[in-house]
């Protein structure tokens, strides 16, 4: 399932918002939430035992309120569309498809919890349901720390998200169990109108 997990995410940057006071817990998730339509550009780092050196990826992501669509440039190119019920994986070079079913909204197997800070309920009483978490502001910038605790949590042991303040995340960083370690840097390219239409060009090809 690491596979799966390059796919996603991150996921998490939102459109800077003006930040009047300090940023607080509930602030913060509450730009997580997928409103609009937005793009990304993101770069993937993945630290893993098996490797001798970092393996690296980048392209582009795009995030709407009904589903998450990543387009990888480099080193393949990747094509991963994941709607509320259903995951679909397109390896153009070697004429790989692949499709499931997901059992519940965003059901992505060992990624469920993440997916519902961008898709499910915000907010910190409904976070502590699911994670231990710690919170701060210190310098200009936000961090939270999110250690899941359902049995249902998957591989995943430790997720760090961190942004400047008033804005949303533009580092994420996931540990796994095996200690392996995945992150993710992320940069707003476009937002609305313009996102929207750069990724049906993305999923336009995904139909051909």
């Amino acid at each position: 399932m690491k596979a799966v997990f390059a796919l996603y995410l991150m996921a998490v940057a939102l459109w800077p918002l003006p930040a009047a006071a300090q940023d607080t817990l509930d602030g913060v998730l509450a730009r997580l939430q997928v409103q609009d339509n937005r793009r990304f550009h993101y770069r993937e780092t993945r630290h893993l035992a098996m490797l001798a050196k970092p393996w690296e990826a980048s392209g582009d992501m795009y995030l709407a309120p009904e589903r998450m669509v990543i387009a990888q440039q480099a080193p393949e190119v990747r094509i991963t569309d994941i709607t509320r019920t259903r995951l679909l994986h397109i390896d153009p070079e070697h004429h790989v498809v692949r499709s499931m079913e997901l059992s519940a909204p965003f059901a992505v197997q060992g990624l469920e919890p993440f997916l519902q800070l961008l898709y499910g309920e915000a907010g910190g009483s409904a976070l502590k349901n699911r994670y231990s978490t710690r919170f701060k502001v210190d310098d200009g910038r936000w961090e939270l720390y999110l250690y899941p605790v359902l049995d249902d949590s998957g591989p995943i042991s430790q997720m760090w998200l961190a942004g400047r303040e008033g804005q949303g995340a533009d580092y994420l960083k996931l540990e796994f169990e095996d200690e392996d370690q995945t992150e993710y840097r992320l940069s707003m390219i476009a937002r609305g109108a313009t996102a929207r239409q750069a990724m049906q060009r993305v999923l336009d090809q995904v139909e051909q």
